[in-house]
């Protein structure tokens, strides 16, 4: 079932449909730990509330990584991370604080699908819930199974908007913690509360500085000229010129003699 049918399938008389109404949160805080186990259905196996952050280092751990980089007036995506460290944990619930001087968180649900648009859950197979607490900028966080187990990795990553500007040339730096009130919790697959530690992180902002636009200059390119080679010419030897022969003239030959026969004269 998604949240919003969670929500309305047992409504009051459900200690879980309690635990996820905000006037049970507000009593007793998150650190009242879901403790889930295949029985049909969903029921509150155990619960065990910690009166203070735990510190078993040996245990489950939930850190935030510090000194991520980010950029005035830009946005930056913090992550949630777990490492189990060979604990069988199948739940956890725990609330993150953030500087509220330099990150700001905003809880649209702009697609209406019932999860903060700036929130994106890595944990397929686990049922999530989370909520935004205004008044003290706290987000708090709520994932458990079945049966599925919680490995070394990222729960969830959350995006804040950067609105602090350092000077130029510096930098500062935005803590984001797990908040001591409700702790972290961590349940396991027999229904009982592990303590763990948590490691708090931060965000390195440093001041947006606007990159000079470099104008290209067009550098003259040397034109080669063309060099005149010399062109061999073929040398035309004079020739003598032809000596006029003579046409041979006619020879001066005798004319035929032309010889008269007198004819008798006819009778």
């Amino acid at each position: 079932m998604n949240h919003a049918q969670q929500r309305n399938a047992h409504p009051g008389a459900d200690p879980f449909h309690m635990f996820i109404s905000g006037s049970f949160v507000t009593r007793l805080g998150l650190c009242i730990l879901l403790c889930l186990i295949g029985m049909g259905g969903y029921g509150l196996v155990a619960a065990h509330a910690p009166t203070a952050q735990i510190l078993n280092t040996t245990g489950p751990l939930l850190q935030i990584p510090a000194d991520v980089a980010a950029v005035t007036g830009s946005s930056v995506e913090v992550p949630v991370n777990v490492v189990a460290q060979g604990y069988q944990i199948n739940a956890t619930a725990f609330s993150v604080a953030y500087d509220t001087d330099c990150l700001a968180f905003d809880p649209i649900d702009a697609n209406g699908d019932g999860l903060m648009d700036q929130l994106r859950f890595s944990t397929p197979g686990f049922s999530t819930l989370a909520t935004f607490r205004a008044n003290e900028q706290q987000l708090t966080f709520t994932i458990w199974a079945f049966s599925a187990l919680l490995r070394d990795q990222t729960l969830v990553t959350i995006r804040f908007n950067v609105t602090c500007a350092p000077t130029s040339g510096s930098s500062r730096l935005a803590v984001v913690s797990f908040a001591a009130s409700p702790p972290a919790s961590f349940g396991n697959t027999s229904g009982q509360s592990v303590a763990g530690s948590v490691r708090n992180g931060s965000v390195r902002v440093t001041a947006f500085v606007p990159t000079a636009s470099v104008t290209a200059t067009a550098t003259p390119t040397a034109t080669r000229t063309p060099t005149a080679s010399a062109t061999r010419t073929a040398l035309v030897t004079p020739t003598s010129p032809a000596t006029a022969t003579p046409a041979p003239q006619p020879t001066d030959l005798p004319l035929p003699s032309t010889t008269t026969s007198e004819l008798p004269p006819e009778p």
